[in-house]
């Protein structure tokens, strides 16, 4: 049934708000606190989601594997092709731990900030 749903709607996978995140981070590094509170109003689930969907896309770029996305995903995550396949991973890893934590965030905020600086840093 997903499948289908992308192959019908690919851009349902990649919202918006964090898309564009992803397009202005150079110049949002310093005003993350702004970026957080913008992403706040996304439910939490569609803003982990949308993570995962654009870092699996820039790993499967790196592996050598075509699809809509791959190009688009890589030069939003990672234009220079800097980042490690490991520290993709890891980011992965890391989404999908607070995919499940989701349900025991008690401040929405402060979660939606410790993603983000993650998913920002190189390492």
């Amino acid at each position: 049934r997903r499948a289908l749903e992308y192959i019908n709607s690919p851009e349902q996978f990649l919202a918006e708000e964090v898309k564009e995140w992803f397009e202005k981070r150079a110049t949002i590094k310093t005003d993350l606190s702004t970026i957080s509170l913008k992403l706040n109003e996304l439910p939490i689930r569609t803003l982990v989601n949308s993570l995962l969907f654009i870092f699996r896309q820039t790993i499967l770029a790196k592996l050598g594997v075509k699809s809509y996305f791959t190009e688009k995903c890589l030069a939003l995550v990672d234009p220079e092709n800097k980042i490690s396949l490991e520290t993709m991973l890891a980011k992965v890893e890391y989404l999908l731990r607070a995919l499940s934590d989701t349900e025991l965030y008690l401040n929405k905020r402060l979660f939606i900030h410790s993603i983000l600086t993650r998913c920002l840093s190189q390492d």
